[in-house]
């Protein structure tokens, strides 16, 4: 086909699409509108929660960065544990979500957020635990030594879980004065229903390195046990940037970039809708507001000060006069 006329052949084919109930092909149409809707197309899961600012979801990447790098640091020097720590990824889940993230054979550790007596779930798989406390005990084997944990077992796993837990103190002094605390190891039951299964999550899968051995290290921050030191760290910061002279000025350079509405408002009331439907002309509506000749200088939806009404050359203007916190 060549500028849209059909050959002889073409038109034989179409004749013969028609008479076995067929459509005719247009592969080149529909590729053709493919392209087009994939270049607005974009995919979104609204399974996922977005309670995590993305500065927030940034901040805790970067603050479990750091933790990574301050726990092997602590195990290797006081444990002579030679573990590598690496974050892989950061995502946003429900609880349920999230805990499908956790391995079968991982060790669920339950860690207390103090001061604010809340909860999130450190899961580390078990072969790394126990090549760990073999180190602990002076082992030079590179292969985790697979056994059932005896007592003495579960109080070196403890142990090797606290400096964990220690390293997640320190790393999160810079975002709140909080402590986190090892409570105790659950199993998988237990540990799935610590939340609610729709709770926004934060999840952090990390893996660590130990020998021969590499296992995934996953934490989940449910919103609810993370929102106060978040809240906290937002408070101390705006604090700062009020005090500081410097940053002030510069964020109120910034604002003042911004375009805003501004308008002169005279009265307002507040109608029923059936009200509005039956006006007429000539019906009076009654205003309250400002004094006659006077309006308030409304910005988007924020009355910010009281004004004379009045002209400036041949356009209407309005003179400042008193700021709204002293306006009786």
């Amino acid at each position: 086909m060549s500028d849209g006329i059909l050959d002889a052949s073409q038109i034989d084919a179409l004749l013969e699409q028609a008479a076995n109930g067929e459509l005719p092909d247009q592969p080149a149409v529909e590729e053709k509108e493919q392209k087009g809707r994939n270049r607005w197309l974009r995919v979104v899961d609204f399974s996922r929660p977005t309670k995590f600012g993305p500065e927030e979801e940034n901040r805790m990447r970067r603050l479990h960065e750091a933790f990574c790098r301050m726990a092997g640091t602590r195990l290797a020097g006081q444990h002579r544990i030679p573990m590598e720590l690496e974050l892989i990824d950061t995502s946003q889940r429900t609880w349920r979500d999230a805990y499908k993230l956790v391995s079968r054979d991982a060790a669920c550790a339950v860690v207390e957020i103090k001061p604010y007596g809340t909860t999130c779930l450190l899961a580390v798989e078990m072969p790394l635990l126990l090549l760990a406390i073999d180190k602990l005990l002076g082992s030079d084997d590179e292969e985790p030594n697979e056994r059932k944990l005896t007592g003495i077992d579960m109080a070196l796993v403890k142990r090797v879980l606290g400096e964990f837990t220690s390293a997640m103190s320190l790393t999160w002094q810079d975002l709140a004065e909080v402590e986190f605390e090892l409570t105790g190891i659950e199993n998988e039951a237990d540990a799935e229903q610590m939340v609610s299964a729709s709770e926004p999550t934060l999840a952090i899968a990390m893996e660590a390195r130990l020998g021969s051995v590499s296992s995934a290290v996953v934490l989940l921050l449910p919103h609810v046990s993370v929102q106060p030191a978040l809240a906290e760290y937002a408070a101390r910061t705006a604090a700062d940037m009020h005090a500081d002279p410097v940053v002030k000025d510069m964020l109120h350079r910034r604002i003042g970039e911004a375009t805003v509405s501004v308008r002169a408002e005279l009265g307002a009331t507040t109608m029923g809708l059936h009200e509005v439907l039956a006006l007429q002309p000539g019906d009076s509506i009654r205003l309250t507001g400002p004094a006659p000749g006077e309006a308030d200088l409304v910005v988007d939806d924020i009355t910010v000060c009281r004004t004379r009404a009045g002209r400036h050359g041949s356009k209407r203007a309005v003179q400042i006069e008193t700021p709204m916190e002293d306006v009786a």
